[in-house]
């Protein structure tokens, strides 16, 4: 029972390491079309486009 608890604790060490990496990247894309979208809006707002 010992050694499969370790395992357990690895396990979940791991996916919550993955899970924070996927966070920060998905964070920095929708971070990133934030921008995009209020520069097109403010195209849009001033009639440039």
């Amino acid at each position: 029972m010992n050694p499969l608890l370790f395992q357990y604790i690895i396990i979940a060490l791991i996916l919550l390491v993955a899970g924070y990496y996927l966070f920060r990247i998905i964070r920095k894309n929708i971070s990133l079309k934030k921008f995009k979208k209020s520069d097109s809006s403010c195209d849009k707002d001033c009639g440039c486009s």
